[in-house]
């Protein structure tokens, strides 16, 4: 019960009573590569204005600097091999999940599907490049990890479909 700092505070219990490995909390600034997602957190907002309650963003003060940290989930698209977009269909809600190729998955969080483009390797932007998993950040980085996936050489013609996606919050 509380304004932007009760909720965005109750955010950041939820995500280290599932995920432990960051109980210091600051290790979450900016993305942490979290696997659980948080804890189910009921809040009474009891203040306008700092829309905590919409977002998945909160921000933590880190005592020992003196500074505010936004944690923040930074991966809002997926790039996939192949003209794949007739899959995941503009507007719709899916699961997001982790785990390796023909490997059980793992529920992460609900999304919904904002855009979804088909294109080149080599006409991928850097805002897909930015926004897609946070451990590559390259074309190269993505083709070689590809590769390892797809057990074969991927060239820059090769066809990919960018999949932007927005968390939803509440399901």
């Amino acid at each position: 019960i509380g304004g932007g700092s009760s909720i965005d505070t109750a955010k950041g219990i939820g995500i280290v009573t599932n995920n432990p490995e960051f109980s210091d909390v600051v290790s979450l600034e900016g993305v942490a590569p979290t696997k659980k997602k948080t804890v189910p957190i009921i809040c009474f907002p009891t203040t306008a204005g700092t829309a905590a309650e919409t977002t998945i963003n909160y921000v933590i003060i880190d005592e020992e600097k003196h500074k505010k940290m936004l944690i923040a989930r930074t991966k809002r698209c997926t790039v996939r091999l192949g003209d794949v977009s007739s899959a995941y269909p503009e507007n719709s809600i899916v699961w997001i999940t982790t785990g390796e190729r023909g490997e059980q998955k793992q529920k992460l969080y609900t999304a919904f599907l904002d855009k979804v483009r088909v294109k080149t390797m080599g006409t991928l932007t850097s805002k897909d490049l930015d926004n897609q998993n946070p451990d590559i950040n390259s074309r190269e980085e993505l083709i070689a990890d590809f590769e390892r996936i797809y057990n074969r050489r991927i060239l820059m013609e090769d066809t990919v479909t960018v999949i932007y996606f927005t968390e939803v919050i509440g399901l």
